[in-house]
């Protein structure tokens, strides 16, 4: 899978907390506002913060096992999370 490819399997979740994504479950009671996200292969994903209730001053929040990597540039953290699914064998 290319890195356009993997790009292109992009949904945008309005609410995760409404969602079947199986790691976001372990955290959902602690969140009381809608938790929107961009998922890719169907349950990998990349938060997307809503500045008004997230103390936060990137846009994209991308947390994989204990890094993570924010910014407001959506492609950078794709590619990283590219990369690790392709490391995993995930794409």
């Amino acid at each position: 899978m290319t890195f356009e490819e993997f790009q292109a399997t992009r949904k945008y979740v309005p609410d995760a907390r409404k969602s079947d994504l199986p790691d976001f479950q372990d955290f959902i009671e602690q969140y009381k506002h809608p938790v929107p996200v961009l998922t890719y292969l169907d349950d990998l994903f990349i938060n997307v913060h809503s500045r008004d209730w997230v103390n936060c001053d990137d846009q994209y929040l991308l947390v994989i096992e204990n890094q993570e990597w924010s910014g407001d540039d959506l492609e950078p953290l794709e590619r990283t999370l590219y990369e690790w699914a392709q490391s995993a064998g995930r794409a």
